[in-house]
């Protein structure tokens, strides 16, 4: 991993903080509401959601060089382009097709929501982990995006679960204001230069991950 593909993924993380908001605000906020000792179990809660994300893009990048090899790499980063791209326009409100591929990941999420639900509000630092890694599989097109781009960046299911993290970490502003912060992160973030530069940047690393692969990885 070199610290380009790294630096790729964490800005793709903190580029969705507007999508953060509107697919895990109302979650973030059960959190902040509901727990009473906010500050110290909030860190597990998040590094239960980042734990998460690490296993779901180890699980790909494993499958992929299973069953494709390297042919399958250059495949993997041209979905991951297109998904960042339509992230992009979404967060731009110029396309919001992306809710489509959401809708199919919300068919999961409605199996795991309940046992969320019954670990809110968390007692113990292990109950807010448990949480945070069943939050991580919320639908989301920002994670699926990030979850194809860093399963194809590198060449190891470990250093894709680690990719994966710093992608986590580049979410943490957004997330971490919202359970810390509620509705005063929301309404910043809510802005319209905000969303705007936030949008161009998450279309900038579609754009650019559809040439790379494109133009290096020959995907006809």
């Amino acid at each position: 991993m070199n610290l380009d593909t790294a630096l790729s993924a964490f800005v793709i993380g903190l580029a969705g903080a507007t999508h953060c908001m509107g697919m895990c605000g109302g979650f973030a906020l059960a959190f902040q509401s509901q727990t009473a000792d906010l500050r110290r179990l909030t860190p597990f809660y998040h590094a239960g959601r980042l734990l998460s994300y690490g296993l779901v893009s180890a699980l790909l990048s494993f499958a992929a060089l299973s069953l494709g090899g390297p042919q399958l790499g250059p495949i993997l980063r041209l979905v991951a382009g297109l998904l960042l791209v339509a992230m992009g326009l979404h967060t731009l409100r110029l396309w919001l097709g992306i809710r489509h591929l959401e809708a199919l990941g919300a068919v999961l999420w409605r199996q795991i929501a309940p046992l969320a639900r019954k670990l809110l509000p968390p007692q113990r630092p292990t109950h807010a982990l448990l949480l945070g890694s069943l939050w991580g599989f919320m639908p989301c097109g920002l994670v699926y995006g990030a979850v194809a781009y860093t399963s194809s960046a590198v060449d190891s299911p470990w250093a894709s679960a680690l990719l994966m993290i710093i992608f986590g970490l580049g979410t943490l502003p957004a997330m971490l204001g919202l359970s810390l912060a509620g509705q005063q992160a929301q309404l910043w973030l809510r802005r319209d230069a905000v969303r705007t530069a936030l949008g161009l940047l998450l279309l900038g690393s579609g754009c650019w991950t559809v040439f790379k692969a494109l133009s290096h990885g020959h995907v006809h």
